[in-house]
């Protein structure tokens, strides 16, 4: 039919996440999880979430960093991958989720015609802190590593983890996660 007009409005995922946050959640309550908070920002941005739980999830979050300060939903969710050692990402099966590596099924016959572009050493060290507060870092070390030879992953400003005690609470579960994470680069 050439009369009728049909009108599509779409809004990609990078731009639903790109509005400011302002968040419902009684955060006064003292049961507000970082979980909570993840869960809250998928319904805004209209994203369903792909996971029910992550590392740190069950963290509480006391009081509201975001609402008001012109954050948006997708500096929620970075704060959120940072707190939990993951990367946000939307699947095919177009839900968001938290992931640190992702895995395939592609198997490629001939591997050595890969070339390895860059390889890391294993992280063995994590720092939570406040990049501009000199002695507010939050440390952990693999036993036996000196902080000398450390291969550290550093996390600076993190809005969930504005107080020594709040740092404190967060680093164990993202140090278990990447404690000997380490990956080689390739290109074919």
């Amino acid at each position: 039919d050439t009369e009728e007009t049909i009108k599509v409005v779409a809004m990609d995922y990078g731009l639903k996440t790109q509005v400011e946050y302002t968040s419902n959640l009684n955060y006064g309550s003292g049961n507000i999880t970082l979980l909570d908070v993840w869960n809250e920002n998928c319904e805004l941005s209209g994203i369903e979430s792909g996971i029910t739980s992550f590392t740190n999830s069950d963290f509480i979050v006391d009081s509201d960093q975001f609402s008001g300060t012109g954050a948006t939903r997708r500096d929620v969710f970075i704060a959120i991958a940072q707190s939990s050692c993951d990367f946000v990402k939307v699947l095919n099966d177009d839900k968001i989720y938290l992931i640190l590596k992702e895995e395939t099924n592609e198997v490629i016959e001939e591997y050595t015609d890969l070339e390895d572009k860059r390889d890391t050493q294993p992280i063995n060290a994590v720092s939570l802190g406040m990049s501009q507060v000199e002695g507010e870092n939050v440390t952990k070390i693999a036993d036996g590593v000196s902080e000398k030879n450390a291969n550290w992953l550093v996390i600076n400003d993190n809005p969930f983890a504005y107080t020594q005690e709040k740092r404190q609470q967060l680093i164990n579960g993202i140090f278990n996660k990447i404690n000997g994470f380490g990956y080689s680069a390739f290109k074919t």
